[in-house]
Formats: structure tokens, C-alpha cells, sequence
């Protein structure tokens, strides 16, 4: 479900299918439509590109924004191995700070965000350190 506050801006309000009725709840007063949310966030990378060297950087930073329901879920990996991504809603940014576990040399990263309806996307890239 979800609710049109202006003629170019609809938010998601959730509600669950029971049967062949949908059920939810009104927090104001509007015009309420049923939605489909069945596109994936948006990754935008900030700081990183294929084989760039991340030498001289601090951290991995990323854009995260999903259009309907709102980001659920992130996690990212590198070499294989989950590493700690932090999310600033806010500003919609993911970042991971450099630690140990990220020796010099090159590295395969990847990065899955998925939103309140489990729409996935992944991002992967190479890149030196």
C-alpha cells in the first residue's frame, strides 16, 4: 500500500496481503493507491572504481537510496570475507573504514544492499590497496 502525499511523491506505507484483501493502516488522511515495489536500490559508488588504488584513502564510500519501501539490509565483502559497512541514513552513505584485515595487494569487492521487499542489488568491483 501506499500513500500519494502530492501528484510526484508516493511513499510507502506497507500492509500485508491476507487472502485476497489487502490489509493496512492509515496514519492520515489521503489518497492511497496499491504499489508494487519491485525495483532495486541504487549503488553509486563514491570513491571507487575498477582497479583504482586505494592507497592513500581511508575508507570505501558509497551512495545507497531505494525509491518505495527504504533500505533493509546491507553487507559487503571483500576478498570473500564479510567486512563492516556503516550506513548513514541521512546522507544515504555507506562506508568502510580501512582496518588490518586489508593487506596491501589487490582485492575483489563486493557489496549487496536490499530493500524492505527483498529487492537486491550488487555491486562488485577490483581494487588495490
Amino acid at each position: 500500500m501506499v500513500i500519494c502525499a502530492n501528484k510526484n511523491h508516493v511513499v510507502a506505507c506497507g500492509g500485508t496481503w491476507e487472502g485476497d484483501k489487502l490489509r493496512g493502516k492509515a496514519r492520515e488522511f489521503g489518497e492511497y493507491r496499491i504499489g508494487i515495489d519491485n525495483i532495486a536500490p541504487t549503488i553509486t559508488p563514491i570513491n571507487i572504481s575498477s582497479g583504482r588504488s586505494m592507497r592513500a584513502a581511508k575508507s570505501i564510500v558509497f551512495s545507497i537510496t531505494d525509491n518505495l519501501s527504504g533500505i533493509k539490509d546491507y553487507n559487503g565483502y571483500i576478498d570473500g570475507q564479510w567486512v563492516l559497512f556503516e550506513y548513514d541514513q541521512k546522507r544515504n552513505r555507506l562506508e568502510y573504514f580501512f582496518d588490518e584485515r586489508v593487506a596491501w595487494g589487490n582485492h575483489n569487492l563486493r557489496l549487496e544492499v536490499s530493500d524492505e521487499r527483498s529487492n537486491l542489488r550488487t555491486y562488485t568491483t577490483k581494487f588495490v590497496r
